[in-house]
């Protein structure tokens, strides 16, 4: 059985299903059988060479294969233009057998919802296609396919003998109705005739039923030429009024940014006379603080100079490092207080007081210290890469890396302060240069094991999983306890597909760190991917309770919910998700569709809004 099938779909949203379909379609039927709408190939050409040489044709159905829209926001499916309802109608026009393919969730479109030249289709059979069970999904619609195309071999004979005798009955009955007694006699006396005779009238019968036939045949033909023409005008005159519509948006958009580079170019100007003035105004309150420190100067002389407060000065230092590297946060900042009472002048009690409301989390007293630090001593860079890590923290990353290119400058060969500009780098997604200060930093420090999760990190961004795997191995060699480095990792091996590896390093970084939210969440997902959602509920169940406020661990239980069928704790988890972030996207989305598989109507609420926060979701 051999037979050629043609492969429609739409590019937003499963174009990767479509490739994987191709390919399983490629080892049952063989390439050369195969007909796919690539970019560049003309729509008439397709529908006046490819879809009649079929014999199967699939649609691959998608969640927004109704909801595609076209840049004036009408919906595709209802265009004249649109190539993959055009082809679907040429596909029912030939008799071809259209087999739907749902993929990705998607639901059969209902009639009401299908243009008239369409409604045929909501009557096809379809076959689901899911991620999870490709496999299997993808056998049984080889096996359709194969159907389709036996029929269509088997059914080609039969359906051109019936046209030919159903041509040859229509001249017939037109002969019968123009004379009772013309026909009737004819026939009577032909009974009559010698056998060739006979055959002589029995041929110009089947000549004329041919000819209405043929004639028949011809007209249908026409008649799809001419939809396909019209179609292809409008499709121009549609391309025409979008290049319109572009190339008046794009004089818009320059005018647009000239406003705004002299918007940014007053602004500049205000910031530069703000910066005189701030350095007027800090010049006069030095001189006054000078002034005041003068007067005591003698006394603090004295005072620093006196062993015993040295002593207890160097004391509350250590104690506050002991206790930091304890987690103890609050007793380090008493004891950095401490210090600081003793010797105000000292930046050291400064600085190590900042790191730990840093590790807090309270990054505005992280700064007021570190400022102060950095009032003190204006060189030091370690107050200023400090500083910048506080700022990165609190989402301000142009301040950050402006403390972190002052502390490089200041101190060329402090790998600190590569490091942490290139972890900011990567915060603002700038990979390459994130990956060149790392670089950097393991020339000055190549024993960081720190350095190499980041720059494996930044590696995994950017998806070369081979380098971030690589990197990090080393962060591991050098340090083997480094949970986050065997939780990176496994995030790498499960971006690949490496499911079991993944599960190892999980478990390794929950031994070494039973309270890392961290792997419990990332393990989880691990089992959803691998149709265990038991366990993977288990997980983020573990994840939730050591970090309740991660809105992402919510959202991906809730898809755990959604897997198991349980749409209403999904819609519990999905709620919590919203709360903790409510720009969270494909929150939203998923949380749409679980409403409306208990038929919630606000679901579709869900979903716009999905759309409005990120155009490219719930698609």
């Amino acid at each position: 059985m051999r037979g050629k099938i043609f492969i429609n779909y739409r590019r937003e949203g499963t174009v990767e299903t479509a490739g994987r379909l191709y390919d399983r379609m490629a080892q049952a039927f063989g390439h050369e059988n195969l007909f796919v709408d690539f970019v560049g190939i003309d729509l008439k050409a397709r529908l006046s060479n490819q879809v009649p040489m079929c014999q199967a044709f699939l649609t691959v159905i998608g969640p927004s294969w109704l909801d595609a829209k076209d840049e004036a926001g009408r919906h595709r499916i209802h265009s004249p233009d649109d190539f993959v309802a055009v082809e679907i109608v040429a596909a029912l026009a030939h008799n071809i057998p259209v087999i739907p393919v749902l993929v990705d969730g998607a639901h059969m479109p209902l009639m009401s919802e299908l243009p008239d030249s369409l409604e045929s289709l909501a009557r096809c059979q379809p076959v689901e296609v899911r991620r999870l069970h490709f496999d299997r999904d993808a056998a049984a619609l080889v096996e359709r396919v194969r159907e389709a195309l036996d029929k269509k071999a088997s059914g080609h004979t039969w359906r051109r003998a019936r046209t030919l005798a159903g041509a040859a009955l229509a001249a017939m009955l037109i002969l019968i109705g123009a004379s009772t007694y013309l026909v009737i006699q004819p026939i009577l006396q032909a009974d009559l005739k010698w056998p060739e005779e006979r055959r002589t009238a029995e041929a110009e019968t089947n000549r004329k039923a041919e000819e209405v036939g043929r004639q028949a045949r011809a007209a249908a033909e026409a008649e799809i030429s001419r939809k396909v023409e019209e179609a292809e005008k409008q499709r121009l005159a549609a391309e025409q009024e979008r290049q319109a519509r572009a190339v008046a948006e794009a004089e818009a958009k320059r005018k647009s940014e000239a406003a705004e580079q002299e918007r940014l170019a007053a602004e500049q100007e205000r910031q530069t006379r703000a910066a005189a003035e701030a350095e007027t105004k800090g010049k006069r309150e030095e001189a006054e603080q000078l002034s005041v420190a003068a007067l005591g100067a003698e006394g603090e002389a004295r005072k620093r100079a006196e062993p015993e407060t040295q002593a207890r000065y160097t004391a509350s230092i250590s104690q506050g490092n002991t206790d930091t590297n304890a987690g103890d946060y609050d007793k380090a900042i008493a004891n950095y207080n401490d210090a600081i009472k003793l010797d105000p002048k000292n930046i050291v009690g400064f600085i190590g007081r900042g790191d730990a409301f840093t590790n807090k989390g309270d990054y505005d007293r992280a700064l007021a210290s570190y400022s102060e630090a950095i009032r003190l001593d204006p060189k030091s860079a370690l107050a200023l890469s400090d500083r910048g890590v506080a700022y990165a923290h609190k989402g301000d990353y142009d301040k950050a890396l402006a403390d972190h290119n002052e502390a490089i400058r200041l101190d060329p060969k402090d790998a600190h302060a590569f490091r942490n500009r290139g972890v900011v780098y990567a915060y603002k997604g700038d990979d390459n240069r994130a990956i060149a200060d790392f670089n950097e930093a393991i020339r000055l420090e190549p024993k960081s094991a720190l350095t190499f999760r980041n720059r494996g990190d930044a590696y995994m961004n950017k998806g070369d999983y081979d380098h971030a795997i690589a990197d990090y191995n080393e962060a591991l060699r050098l340090d083997p306890k480094s949970a986050l480095a065997l939780s990176d990792r496994g995030v790498v091996y499960a971006s690949k597909g490496t499911y079991d590896r993944a599960l190892a390093d999980f478990n390794e970084a929950i031994r070494l760190e039973p309270k890392s939210a961290h792997a419990f969440r990332n393990r989880g997902v691990v089992y959803a991917y691998k149709g265990d959602n038991d366990r993977a509920i288990a997980d983020f169940n573990a994840a939730i309770r050591l970090d309740p406020k991660a809105g992402l661990t919510f959202k991906n239980r809730g898809d755990a919910y959604m897997n198991k069928g349980d749409y209403e704790r999904a819609v519990a988890d999905y709620n919590e998700a919203i709360r903790l972030d409510p720009n969270n996207a494909l929150a939203f989305c998923n949380r749409g569709r679980a409403k409306r598989n208990i038929n919630d109507v606000s679901g579709g609420a869900d979903i716009a809004k999905a759309r409005q926060l990120d155009a490219s979701a719930c698609r």
